[in-house]
């Protein structure tokens, strides 16, 4: 993806639960945004996934979620350059953030402000299960 291209949102029926319960994955790897859709959807939550951080601001401002999962190495921008937008939007700034990353070296560039703990690739369903419960029981 060149950056100027649309990702097109992949969405889950909502789960009837509301938007509380609502997450973006945001990954440039297929496998790893299907990982997250499936088992997120398995445990009730209604899921946007997208591959692309432009598409995924858009997105998150159209109908901001309570939970997001970044990606740091996205084709199209920074994953920090990603929460530095999320960071400027007013309606946006509180959404707690967990990062995804596949590299040790992004652990030391985390801005400690609303994040979640950083999930190492490869994802597991348990992994990615505990890091949202986590910050759901946090008050999200």
């Amino acid at each position: 993806m060149t950056g100027h291209e649309k990702s097109p949102v992949m969405r889950t029926p909502d789960s009837g639960s509301g938007g509380g319960r609502r997450i973006l994955v945001v990954d440039s790897d297929p496998e790893t945004r299907e990982l997250c859709r499936r088992v997120l959807v398995e445990q009730g939550y209604s899921v946007d996934v997208l591959g692309s951080g432009v598409a995924a601001l858009a997105a998150a401002r159209q109908n901001p979620p309570a939970v997001i999962l970044l990606d740091l190495q996205l084709s199209d921008a920074d994953g920090m350059q990603f929460v530095a937008w999320l960071r400027s939007d007013p309606s946006l700034k509180s959404i707690p953030v967990i990062p995804i990353s596949a590299t040790a070296e992004d652990t030391a560039r985390l801005p400690p402000a609303n994040l979640g703990r950083l999930l190492h690739k490869p994802l597991s369903a348990a992994a990615i299960t505990s890091a949202v419960r986590r910050l759901m029981r946090a008050g999200v």
